[in-house]
């Protein structure tokens, strides 16, 4: 999604059922490439790192920050007239994200249970 300023927003959908289950709300993880923030370990265990280039979308090191998981109606998604969608995580990385998310302490057991 173009952030303004020349930028592009990248988010990962989480939803396991596909289409969602009430037809309607999509989770997600925002990925962001100033990893500055991240540097001091601390949140090492609610975040992805994904290395720069491991996909032709992401050509910087990027992170997936699963300490929030923002929702989004599919409808008002879809109604971006700027959304692109760029590609699919690999095997490996989604096995990473579900792992963080099975361990979680901070995401609602109701939102878990719709993406884990």
């Amino acid at each position: 999604m173009a952030g303004g300023l020349g930028r592009n927003k990248f988010a990962v959908i989480l939803n396991r059922e596909w289409p969602p289950y009430d037809g309607e709300t999509l989770f997600f993880a925002l990925a962001t490439s100033k990893p500055k923030f991240f540097s001091s370990g601390f949140m090492e265990n609610d975040i992805v790192r994904i290395p720069a280039d491991r996909y032709a979308f992401l050509p910087l090191d990027t992170i997936l920050n699963l300490r929030e998981i923002p929702r989004i109606r599919l409808q008002e998604l879809a109604a971006s007239v700027n959304l692109e969608i760029k590609g699919v995580l690999s095997d490996v990385d989604i096995a990473e994200v579900d792992d963080r998310l099975r361990k979680s302490i901070l995401i609602e057991e109701l939102i878990l249970r719709r993406i884990r």
